[in-house]
């Protein structure tokens, strides 16, 4: 509704065919979105899978950077950064 590209979107994009172009055409780009753009919308996200690769996605960022974090030494801030990233994967679950 906000007309934002996340991940999700892009990746539908990518694996749109010619209808599912159009709409994506029409409701990003042009912001013509009538009462079922919404439904549209995810509709497309579930059969294109990007949701499951967009939290696929955020599972393995997540583990990437906990991994990262893995050579400083252990601080309240290390706790914090590391809490973060199991926080923002526990909101795509």
């Amino acid at each position: 509704r906000e007309r934002k590209l996340t991940l999700p979107i892009i990746h539908a994009i990518s694996r749109a065919n010619e209808y599912e172009l159009k709409f994506w055409r029409k409701t990003l780009e042009d912001g013509d979105q009538d009462k079922n753009a919404f439904d549209d919308a995810l509709r497309i996200l579930n059969e294109t899978s990007s949701i499951a690769y967009a939290k696929k996605t955020a599972i393995k960022l997540s583990q990437k950077a906990k991994e990262t974090l893995s050579i400083l030494p252990n601080s309240g801030l290390k706790k914090i950064l590391i809490e973060l990233a199991d926080y923002v994967v526990l909101r795509v679950k």
